[in-house]
């Protein structure tokens, strides 16, 4: 992440110092097709194949930039920008991408190299990557697309097959794909394998959720209480690790006349303090 907060352009210098440092340039041109491009660029050694990686997380990055987060990237990248036509093309797929969407270069070379064999070879996390970019690529799309569903369900069942969950203290990793799993399904509204991955986030995460009852005030001149919803959470286990934003946004008050703040509750419930996994499937869930 960039480390000065006012760097609109930093993940574009890492993408131009990695495509420098691999000698990309010198295998693309307006001509050949980038796929087959990169596959003839692309070592199979596990160090150059990092940072193959390193390239489509970036890219992927960038395109995030560009479409969602900001700032906007309004500079081409002369190399890469003469991708773009054929990028729409082939994000298409049969289809139409979206008319807004911006720098489809950028997705398309991440997608490339996540899925190229090459690297999926050395480095087993690219296929986790091809998930994240696939995700991606039906944000942009006009419609559910098949073919992304198809291929994502694919990548699925060959990530759950890598021999890195049976690596201890992967338990964080293992319970964070699941997340995303049942993400990619609720794209398509596919609701017993929602279900299914986030049950298997819940027991990786130790978590219990239950719907309950509670009484207490809604309003500061209610007089009675009434039963209120009430999400009680136990955590059979510490949190995963996470870093805590130091800078989060502040809360803004209601300022109500007639609503608390908050459900004044007849009893103190404990509330756990939850890590940034086990907030992601509270909220999923």
């Amino acid at each position: 992440a960039p480390t000065n907060e006012n760097d609109t352009f930093y993940y574009r210098k890492v993408l131009e110092n990695l495509c420098q440092k691999l000698g990309l340039k010198n295998f693309i041109s307006p001509d050949d097709n980038l796929e087959d491009s990169l596959y003839d660029a692309i070592v199979e050694e596990y160090e150059k194949c990092i940072e193959w990686l390193s390239l489509g997380i970036v890219s992927l990055y960038s395109f995030i930039q560009s479409n969602w987060t900001g700032p906007d990237i309004t500079d081409d990248i002369d190399w890469l920008v003469i991708k773009r036509d054929e990028a729409a093309k082939e994000l298409a797929l049969g289809d139409q991408c979206n008319d807004n969407v911006k720098h489809l270069e950028f997705l398309y070379l991440a997608k490339l190299l996540f899925s190229n064999q090459k690297i999926q070879k050395q480095v087993d996390t690219s296929l986790w990557w091809f998930l994240r970019a696939s995700m991606v690529h039906q944000l942009i799309m006009e419609e559910e697309s098949e073919k992304i569903l198809k291929s994502g369900e694919e990548i699925i069942d060959d990530i759950m097959e890598l021999k890195i969950w049976n690596i201890q203290g992967f338990e964080q990793l293992s319970t964070l794909f699941n997340i995303e799993a049942a993400q990619f399904y609720l794209m398509y509204r596919n609701v017993p394998k929602v279900e299914k991955y986030l049950n298997k986030a819940l027991n990786g995460a130790k978590l219990e959720l239950e719907l309950d009852g509670a009484m207490g005030k809604r309003t500061r001149y209610q007089a009675e209480e009434k039963a209120q919803l009430f999400l009680k959470i136990s955590a059979g286990k510490e949190n995963f690790n996470f870093d805590e934003c130091p800078h989060l946004p502040q809360s803004v008050h209601l300022n109500d006349d007639l609503r608390l703040e908050n459900i004044k509750f007849t009893e103190d419930y404990e509330i756990p303090k939850l890590g940034t996994i086990e907030e992601a499937i509270v909220m999923a869930k």
